[in-house]
């Protein structure tokens, strides 16, 4: 019987980055604002369910700059994930 192996997603490395990143910078910078991709990354989702969470009014975002830019308060995530 052949050993059995476990498929890694595509880009689960780069994913690991991401979140590694974001923790570096939340232990070094004083700012309490994450773009989208640090705020997916913070909550281990895609930033398609964060941006459809924000649409549904589930998560507190802030527009900023155009229309798609997004910022989030760890505090407004938090909120999120003790509801879900």
């Amino acid at each position: 019987m052949a050993p059995s192996c476990q498929v890694i997603p595509s880009d689960y490395w780069a994913q690991s980055e991401r979140i590694q990143r974001l923790e570096e910078r939340l232990a070094t910078e004083a700012s309490p604002w994450l773009t989208i991709d640090e705020a997916a990354a913070y909550l281990r989702i895609s930033d398609r369910t964060l941006r459809r969470a924000v649409r549904d009014r589930a998560v507190r975002a802030y527009r900023v700059g155009g229309k798609r830019e997004l910022r989030f308060r760890q505090e407004d995530l938090d909120a999120f994930m003790q509801v879900a």
